[in-house]
């Protein structure tokens, strides 16, 4: 094989193992808005009804310029976020999380905040519970 030619092979074969882990990288940084998006979307539900939304399409019904990605972030829906977080500090408490990889996620924190974590570790963190009727 002509060296021009191994070289042009070598550099496609670089280039697509690289684009893979900024792929990855676009991937996980969109799942981590989505995340963000509804904590702020589930708080502004929160303000107008002093109360959290009980599921996906209430939130939407009340705030419908919701990104409709963010449904595919799992929720502990009625749990409260800020102020309404009665599962200890809103910051230690998990009402969310998406997978963003086979092994790691984003948790969605009742204060709003986002943090990465492992999958091991996001199952032994604080989750938040519905709020009682």
């Amino acid at each position: 094989m002509p060296a021009l030619v191994r070289y042009c092979v070598i550099a496609a074969l670089a280039c697509a193992a690289g684009c893979g882990k900024v792929q990855e990288a676009a991937n996980r940084a969109k799942l981590t808005n989505d995340a963000k998006e509804i904590g702020l979307q589930y708080m502004k539900f929160q303000l107008i009804e002093s109360r959290p939304p009980a599921s996906f399409a209430e939130l939407k019904a009340r705030v419908p310029d919701i990104t409709p990605s963010c449904e595919g972030v799992t929720m502990v829906w009625g749990a409260g976020m800020a102020e309404l977080c009665k599962d200890g500090a809103a910051s230690q408490t998990v009402i969310g999380y998406v997978a963003t990889g086979p092994n790691t996620s984003v948790a969605l924190m009742c204060d709003g905040s986002v943090q990465q974590v492992t999958n091991d570790e996001l199952a032994t963190m604080k989750k938040a519970t519905p709020l009682k009727k």
